[in-house]
């Protein structure tokens, strides 16, 4: 019988042979060496899939200032009675009354349907802060051909976590110090490379993952002068190998639960638990919230 370091020195030395890897699910996105740099590096990178639950512009796809996707949610209508609705085709309950919905509301919570508070509108351009921009880590960055961003939306939707305090700001105020640029490392050399980069440049890391945190680690000191970047990981979403002999997965730290878990059943498994946030957390918040759910 193999024995299970036996394994382990076969995933480090790259020759197991039953292993899941990137083809059997999603294009490859090689990184490094492979990739190159410039116009080659963009090539490659076109041709990774886009079977991802978060895009690089997630506010084309999930709420600016709330949970959820942007074409799902409860509405109220009233006719002769009040009556709720969940919108949307993504749930099996989209588009139906929820008789019981409004009873239960009303018994347990004591809402009142008749107030209305309407949040403010999504921001624009100058509403945003405006970045620090350190030049020589930007002219750096541009060299990489790692991807990044400064638009005002993209840094906004990273500059946050989902407590009501935060959701709040998003619905009546405005963060005064928010992420000054996003980055999308697409493996995990590029990750060495940024935070390489960020050391020589004297920058402010924080990293990011479906932005599902509810212990506000994505908050940006207010006080902080230095260009702080939001490293968005995101692109990293591959099911490297998975051992079927020890039921164990080697996974990019960037994946959402529900992709995980997609890709997973391609091939008969699951990851045997299903935290609240599984639709838009990212590996290291599955794992902390499973254990604290499942425990």
């Amino acid at each position: 019988m193999t024995s299970r370091l036996e394994i382990i020195q076969r995933h480090l030395n790259g020759s197991l042979e039953r292993r899941f890897t990137v083809s059997d699910s999603v294009s490859a996105h090689f990184c490094s060496t492979e990739t190159g740099s410039g116009v080659e590096a963009e090539s490659k990178r076109s041709n990774v899939s886009d079977e991802r639950t978060l895009p690089k512009r997630r506010q084309d796809v999930v709420k600016w200032n709330g949970w959820g996707y942007k074409d799902s949610g409860f509405i109220v209508k009233w006719n002769k009675d009040l009556s709720i609705y969940f919108e949307g085709d993504r749930y099996g309950l989209g588009n139906f009354p929820l008789p019981h919905f409004k009873d239960w509301a009303l018994k347990a919570v004591g809402v009142d349907f008749t107030h209305k508070s309407t949040p403010q509108a999504e921001y624009k351009a100058k509403d945003v802060p405006s970045p620090v921009v350190q030049e020589s880590f930007l002219s750096e960055l541009r060299a990489s051909a790692i991807p990044y961003s400064q638009d005002p939306m993209d840094r906004i939707l990273r500059s946050h976590g989902q407590t009501i305090k935060e959701m709040f700001v998003l619905h009546e105020g405005q963060f005064e110090r928010i992420p000054d640029i996003v980055v999308w490392p697409g493996c995990h050399d590029e990750v060495v490379e940024l935070v390489s980069m960020a050391c020589r440049h004297n920058i402010v890391v924080i990293p990011i993952g479906g932005g599902t945190c509810v212990t506000g680690a994505l908050l940006c000191p207010m006080e902080e002068k230095r260009m702080i970047v939001s490293l968005d990981t995101t692109q990293m979403n591959k099911i490297l190998w998975i051992d079927e002999n020890n039921l164990s997965v080697c996974v990019e730290a960037g994946i959402i639960g529900q992709d995980l878990e997609r890709l997973l059943s391609i091939r008969g498994y699951c990851t045997g638990h299903e935290p609240d946030s599984i639709e838009f957390s990212s590996l290291g918040e599955i794992g902390r919230a499973s254990c604290r759910e499942r425990v």
